[in-house]
């Protein structure tokens, strides 16, 4: 399996022949070291994550951005703003070999998603990092409620204020919010 890591100051990216799962074993496994140590080396308040490959796969984005990386490689980067989107497209590697898959991640530059028309807005507020379950599925109800129906293409925009006394790996809580606001809004064929 062939990847290709590129560090630089506010930056890592890597390209990949297969997508980063969860435990993952052999080669892999060490792809996967080999991020988590590059993306230690990054510094700042905020953290601008974009994965892209081929449409009509299906995956948890936040799982393959961070949990499946490890959320304690993000510790000194994402305690202020964690912005995260998925793309289609994949750029084109400096060794200009083609892979199907792309992970960026970056401390200053700004994500490459653009605003579109607003299918729905959620924001919530509360004064401590944890949300319970129920009040995230209602929120998401409350999208489901306003927007109609939500495809796959359309992008979801939630906003989320934490107020606590000591910094937060924003990484570490954002699995547990994005499932509970996006469940609701999965539909199920029987």
């Amino acid at each position: 399996m062939a990847y290709e890591l590129v560090v630089s100051e506010d930056r890592v990216d890597l390209w990949s022949e297969v997508r980063l799962p969860f435990e993952p074993e052999g080669e892999l496994r060490r792809m996967r070291d080999e991020l988590r140590a590059a993306l230690r080396q990054l510094r700042g308040l905020q953290l601008c994550a974009r994965f892209a490959g081929a449409e009509g796969s299906r995956f948890d984005l936040e799982n393959v951005l961070f949990y499946n990386v490890g959320c304690s490689a993000f510790r000194a980067l994402a305690s202020r703003r964690v912005r995260f989107e998925r793309a289609f497209d994949v750029p084109p590697a400096p060794s200009g070999i083609a892979r199907p898959w792309h992970h960026s991640y970056s401390a200053s530059l700004p994500c490459l998603w653009q605003p579109g028309p607003t299918v729905a807005r959620l924001s919530l507020s509360t004064p401590r990092p944890s949300l319970s379950v129920a009040a995230l599925w209602l929120a998401g109800q409350q999208i489901r409620t306003e927007s109609g129906s939500v495809s796959d293409r359309d992008p979801l925009f939630v906003r989320i204020h934490l107020k606590t006394p000591r910094p937060l790996n924003l990484t570490e809580v954002v699995k547990k919010l994005i499932d509970g606001v996006s469940v609701p809004l999965h539909s199920y064929a029987r």
